[in-house]
Parts: C-alpha cells; sequence; structure tokens
C-alpha cells in the first residue's frame, strides 16, 4: 500500500488535542502533572511528549549499524590455568573480547599462558592489572607485541585497550609517560586505546555528576596531550570511556545516547574532527538482587539498554554474579548466559544491524536532550 494512502486513513492530532482526550479519559482521577517522572532530583521527565515539541523530525545519531563486540570479563588469580580453560571456554562460545583482569599481577609469563592458543588478531584484548604495583602499560605492550610476534602476529593487527587511568590519580601525575605512550601506542598498536576515563567506580551523586566527570577526564586528556604536541585528534583515537548502567531502562540508554552527544561537543570546542566516543558498557553489581532469575530478566533489558544506547563493546555480568553460592547451577552456567544475551540480541533479535533504533522517539530524545543540558549545563560551570 502507498504510504500517503496508509497515513490518509489517521489525520494528524495536535498536542493540544490529544492532551484534552486523555483528560476526558482519566474523568479528573489524575492531574496530568502527577505523571511527571522524577528521574533524579535535578531531572525531570514527563511522558506526555509530542511531534509539536519538536521543530523539526529527530534525525538518527549515525547511519551506521552497531555491531557491538560481546566481551567477557575472565579474572586471572593464582590458578593461571582455570582461567585459561575459562578463556577458551568464553571464544568456544562466541565471546568477541577478553576482558583480562589480572590479580594478583599482570606479567609476561601468565599472559602468555592465559592466551595460550588464541588467534590474537582475532579477538579484542582488553587488560586490566588489578595488583597494587600494576605494570606499566608501555611494558603491557610490549610484552602482547613479542607475544604476537612469536605467534607470527603482527602487532598492527591487534586490537583492544589497556586501563590507565591518569586522569583519575590524585597528585602527581608524570604526563610526558601518558604522552609518550600514546605516541607509542598509535605508531605500534593503532588497534589499541591506552588512555582510559573510567566511570565505573565513580562516587557520583547522580548520573549528571557521574557524566559531567567523564567529560572532565576525557577534557583533561586532551588537554595535557595537547600541551605536549599531540592533536586533539591523535588523543581522541586512544580514548575509551567506560560506563556502568543500571536498571533504569530508558534513562540508561539515554545515558549513553547523551554522552555521545555531549562528547562532539567537546571535540567541538578543540575544533578537532568529530567522532563519537569509544563506550565500555558494563553493568553496576548493585542492579542484581538475590532473586537471580529476576536478574537474568535484567540482564537482558540492561543489555538492551547498552546496544541501543550504543555501547561499542559490552560485558554482561552472569545472573549469579556475587550470589554463587544462591545458584543451583556452576558458575560456567552463569557465564553461558550471560553470553546468550548478547547471542539473542545479536544472532536473534538483530540489534547490531539496527540504525539508532530508539531515534524519533519522541519520550526519549526528550529525556536525552534535558539530560544532556543538565550535564552541558554543569560542565560549563567548572
Amino acid at each position: 500500500m502507498d504510504s500517503a494512502v496508509f497515513f490518509s486513513e489517521f489525520p494528524p492530532v495536535g498536542k493540544a488535542e490529544w492532551l484534552a482526550a486523555l483528560e476526558k479519559s482519566l474523568k479528573g482521577k489524575m492531574p496530568l502533572e502527577d505523571l511527571v517522572w522524577t528521574v533524579e532530583a535535578a531531572l525531570h521527565i514527563t511522558p506526555l511528549v509530542h511531534a509539536d515539541d519538536f521543530p523539526e523530525a529527530p534525525l538518527p545519531l549515525t547511519d551506521a549499524p552497531n555491531n557491538w563486540e560481546l566481551s567477557e570479563n575472565i579474572r586471572v588469580g593464582g590458578n593461571v590455568q582455570e582461567a585459561q580453560a575459562m578463556v577458551q571456554e568464553a571464544l568456544h562460545f562466541g565471546a568477541e573480547g577478553l576482558e583480562l583482569q589480572f590479580d594478583p599481577s599482570l606479567s609476561s609469563a601468565r599472559m602468555a599462558q592465559v592466551l595460550e592458543g588464541v588467534y590474537l588478531d582475532y579477538v579484542g584484548l582488553h587488560l586490566y592489572d588489578a595488583s597494587p604495583e600494576p605494570m606499566p602499560p608501555a611494558t603491557a605492550l610490549a610484552a602482547l607485541g613479542a607475544l604476537a610476534q612469536s605467534k607470527g602476529v603482527s602487532p598492527l593487527a591487534l586490537h583492544g585497550t589497556i586501563d590507565f587511568n591518569p586522569a583519575a590519580l590524585q597528585g602527581i601525575v608524570d604526563w610526558r609517560y601518558t604522552a609518550e605512550l600514546t605516541t607509542l601506542a598509535a605508531a605500534q598498536f593503532p588497534g589499541f586505546r591506552v588512555l582510559h576515563a573510567d566511570g565505573r567506580h565513580l562516587q557520583a551523586t547522580d548520573t549528571i555528576d557521574e557524566l559531567v566527570t567523564l567529560l572532565q577526564y576525557g577534557n583533561m586528556y586532551l588537554t595535557k596531550m595537547h600541551e605536549r604536541g599531540l592533536s586533539p585528534a591523535q588523543t581522541a583515537n586512544q580514548l575509551h570511556f567506560s560506563i556502568a548502567i543500571g536498571d533504569h531502562y530508558f534513562l540508561e540508554m539515554a545515558k549513553l545516547r547523551a554522552f555521545r552527544q555531549l562528547w562532539l561537543h567537546v571535540l567541538q570546542s578543540w575544533n578537532a574532527p568529530l567522532q563519537y566516543p569509544y563506550l565500555s558498557v558494563s553493568f553496576k553489581p548493585a542492579a542484581y538482587q538475590d532473586d537471580l532469575y529476576t536478574n537474568l530478566i535484567r540482564a537482558t533489558t540492561m543489555g538492551m539498554s547498552a546496544v541501543l544506547g550504543g555501547a561499542n563493546r559490552l560485558t554482561v555480568l552472569p545472573y549469579d554474579y556475587g550470589r554463587e553460592a544462591q545458584a543451583s547451577y556452576p558458575p560456567a552456567f552463569g557465564r553461558r548466559m550471560a553470553r546468550n544475551v548478547q547471542h539473542l540480541m545479536k544472532m536473534e533479535s538483530h540489534l547490531d544491524r539496527a540504525i539508532d533504533a530508539m531515534a524519533g522517539s519522541y519520550y526519549l530524545e526528550t529525556l536525552t536532550r534535558q539530560l544532556g543540558e543538565k550535564v552541558w549545563e554543569r560542565h560549563a560551570e567548572l
């Protein structure tokens, strides 16, 4: 059927007419003001959003689908063989990225052992050293490069991230080292991002404060690297942002969409080429509860918030995270269900083929815009 003929059967309805019809249906039992949702102290949103509220129809943030990386977190503890088995299991069952958290320490030998049998140029490698005295990131990159070359793989073919977040450090920071690391990575490991703006553990008062802090981290990197001769484009290419999301479905989606747009404003202020930020998204453990099967459902909705919001990489927590003793099944089951959540979103729902699927939702566009305006206003005051 011709679209013009189809829509002719549904004449447009203005917002005033729409609200009048709604008030009539409510029969005075509920004022429309009671439908306003106080998301946070500084953020209020009404579900009564209409096309009349937009001078022009909202456009998608991008014209490309979001084929995010399906990542899995693996702790490399004292038993490296156990971690190696988990790596093999993760890749066998469809993981595309490995978030390797080395604790007690990262070393060349432990890295080589846990990555034995892994096609290094195929999988995303995300290295975290959780020890009190972590290996310097340049040393970690050199060890990874040596491992790759021993397997006949060029370091140029590797891709991933390094957990190096000097912007969050208190006290004196040697930004010369950071500039040298950034230059080294760009030349020898162009697929790696080595400057980390980590928002997963922020003691933020609200979502606005969380995003403001992340913007400050990113802007600090641009400033400090520019002072040492690197262009904003060079720095932006090495940046990756980590964001943790909760179980507020639309708010978390809007948070990611708003941050993507806000980062463009930061780059614009530097007269830098515009590119959306690389977002690594994980879950806030506090979003899970003692009902493990409820957590399975939450994992799905939170995962949808992440990928529809524009995550470049997603790590889903197992449904029994922190509550393994309560589970009826072994930990491998929880990890597999976490992977399967992403498989359902990719292979059955095809969300990786969607182009900004939430664009044009008047409610979500309004929430995104309000959140972005509040964050930018507070950011400008600092």
